[in-house]
């Protein structure tokens, strides 16, 4: 299912023209839902139409300030390894992505290595 999303101010820097009031048209998958944690992996259910997608961590609840991991769908869990390197509380969410955009997040999860 994919998702139409109106947006009406857009900034294109790539190019170095700023133009507002444009209308664009953005279709982007939706968002995958977490489906669980492992002692090993994470894992979401697969999203129609995604390219790949982009697990989001933090240390703090809504907080995802750790480097995003990047999985080429159609493969939809990472290693929890590749997340926590220390002890402690890691909470996530996923989003997907193909050339019209990204998703919005998941459901987050929290998992906690001691």
């Amino acid at each position: 299912m994919r998702r139409l999303v109106r947006v009406t101010t857009v900034i294109i820097v790539a190019l170095g023209v700023a133009a507002a009031g444009v209308v664009v048209y953005v279709y982007w998958t939706k968002a995958p839902q977490m489906s669980g944690v492992s002692p090993k992996t994470i894992s979401w259910d697969p999203t129609p139409n995604a390219e790949h997608y982009n697990l989001k961590c933090g240390t703090e609840h809504g907080r995802y300030t750790l480097p995003s991991v990047i999985v080429r769908s159609p493969a939809t869990q990472v290693s929890v390894q590749a997340i926590a390197t220390q002890p402690g509380k890691y909470f996530c969410v996923v989003t997907a992505s193909n050339a019209s955009g990204e998703s919005g997040p998941s459901n987050e999860i929290m998992f906690e290595i001691r």
